[in-house]
């Protein structure tokens, strides 16, 4: 059974999903390793089926990769969409076997964790600045 989502297109309309899995927005650096090269991304939201991840450069239509996050190795099966900017590219991708409850939470919390530590330390180098500069 799927849900209906709402989601914005590019002119402000919104467009009508059905997801048989929501996805979650999170922030997390990883890798795309296909065949011929290893892409830098970052994941911007994930489901149970899949992720929408931004790099910079375009992966084809129809490329198979892993995607490397932190621990976690998920083979995609294919990249499903692909837009081209000159700045970065942004892809969807499906992963081959849905991820478990318990894949999907451990990976949510790795990307929480990940990004409290990056705060953390953008705080502790700002502050050092801060007080090296006042002696």
């Amino acid at each position: 059974m799927g849900r209906s989502f709402n989601r914005q297109a590019m002119g402000g309309d919104a467009i009508s999903e059905r997801r048989a899995s929501p996805r979650t927005e999170l922030l997390l650096p990883a890798k795309l390793v296909c065949v011929y090269d290893t892409l830098d991304c970052m994941v911007l939201d994930l489901s149970e089926v899949g992720a929408f991840v931004k790099m910079a450069r375009p992966l084809s239509v129809g490329a198979s990769a892993y995607l490397r996050a932190g621990p976690f190795d998920i083979f995609a099966a294919g990249v499903r969409i692909a837009s081209y900017s000159t700045a970065y590219s942004l892809a969807g991708i499906v992963f081959d076997d849905r991820l478990t409850r318990d894949e999907f939470t451990n990976l949510h919390w790795y990307a929480w964790n990940w990004t409290r530590s990056e705060e953390l330390r953008k705080y502790h180098a700002a502050r050092e600045w801060w007080y090296a500069g006042g002696e």
